[in-house]
C-alpha cells in the first residue's frame, strides 16, 4: 500500500503529536530524556565530533569534485587550491557554528530544566534572547552542510554551480566573432 504525501504528513504529525503529549504526561519518560540529552550536551567530545564530522564532509567534497569537475580556464592558484580548500573551509565554519550553538544550548537547557545557573548575569529575556539568536544561527549551519552532504550523496543542487572564470569583455567580444 502506497501512501500519498497528504497521508504521511498527518500521519507524521498524529506521531509527533503523540509523542509530544506522552513526554508532557510522563514523568518518568521526561526526566529519561531529559537527561539524556543533558548528558549528551554535557559531553565534550560532542563539539569535536561535529567539528571533525562536518570537515571531512567537505574534504570528501572537496576530493570528489575537484577531481572529476576542476574548472580548466581559472588563474593556476584558483584551479590548484581553490577548489580543495573552500569546501572544508566552508563545512568546518558550519561545523564550528553548530558545536558554539551546542555551546550555548546547553547552557540554556541547564538552566532551563535543571536549574543549574550557567548564564548568571541574564534575565529571562537575555537568556531568551540568546536561545532566539541560536535558531537561525543552528538553521543556517545544518542547512549548509546538509547542502554539502546531499551533493556529495545524494543529487546535486543548483546551489552549488560550477565555478566559471571572468574574461573581459573584448576577449568575449573577439571570440564570437
Amino acid at each position: 500500500m502506497k501512501l500519498n504525501s497528504q497521508t504521511k504528513r498527518g500521519l507524521l504529525f498524529l506521531m509527533v503529536l503523540g509523542s509530544t503529549i506522552i513526554l508532557i504526561v510522563d514523568n518518568d519518560i521526561q526526566s529519561y530524556f531529559l537527561n539524556m540529552i543533558k548528558n549528551g550536551l554535557d559531553y565534550e567530545g560532542t563539539y569535536y565530533i561535529v567539528m571533525a564530522c562536518s570537515l571531512i564532509i567537505g574534504l570528501f567534497y572537496s576530493f570528489y569534485f575537484a577531481k572529476n569537475k576542476q574548472p580548466k580556464d581559472l588563474n593556476f592558484f584558483m584551479k590548484v587550491f581553490g577548489p580543495l580548500i573552500d569546501p572544508p573551509l566552508n563545512t568546518l565554519s558550519y561545523g564550528i557554528v553548530i558545536a558554539s550553538v551546542l555551546r550555548l544550548i546547553r547552557g540554556l537547557f541547564s538552566q532551563l530544566f535543571f536549574e543549574i545557573e550557567y548564564f548568571k548575569d541574564f534575565g529571562v529575556i537575555n537568556v531568551s534572547a540568546i536561545g532566539l539568536a541560536c535558531i537561525p544561527l543552528l538553521i543556517w549551519s545544518v542547512n549548509g552542510l546538509t547542502g554539502y552532504f546531499v551533493a556529495l550523496f545524494g543529487r546535486l543542487d543548483d546551489q552549488f554551480g560550477e565555478i566559471t572564470p571572468i574574461i573581459n569583455e573584448e576577449d568575449n567580444l573577439d571570440k564570437h566573432k
